[in-house]
């Protein structure tokens, strides 16, 4: 019974630690959140750390990538944020690491950060 007592909690943090770092990995999108109407002409300059080359989508907080699906605001291959005339509302930007498949799918990125960025 002694051993199980012993080894018990190293099982319990090892869970929680593989729990805790599953998706979103070392990846941290910035800045985390952003008002467009703060930023001249409107565009917001995200940055990515602990990635080289990100991924860029607007999506979920899960990752997935929007595809061909209405947004509020896109994104550029450099991070650069802007919505759409006209649109109200927050959206979720994504910096991570997979390619987007095409208009109609959109990706899970494998590992990734998130930011919020809202429309006026």
């Amino acid at each position: 019974m002694r051993p199980l007592l012993k080894v018990g909690p190293l099982v319990a943090v090892a869970v929680v630690l593989v729990g805790c770092g599953s998706n979103n990995s070392m990846i941290r999108v910035s800045p985390a959140v952003a008002d467009a109407k703060s930023f001249s002409g409107g565009v917001v300059p995200f940055t990515a750390s602990g990635v080289s080359n990100p991924t860029w989508c607007i999506g979920t907080m899960n990752g997935v990538c929007n595809g061909n699906i209405a947004s509020a605001a896109i994104i550029d291959s450099s991070g650069h944020a802007q919505c759409i005339q006209g649109q109200n509302a927050t959206v979720t930007v994504l910096a991570g690491r997979g390619r987007p498949s095409g208009p109609d799918i959109g990706e899970q990125l494998s590992s990734f950060g998130t930011a919020q960025l809202t429309c006026p």
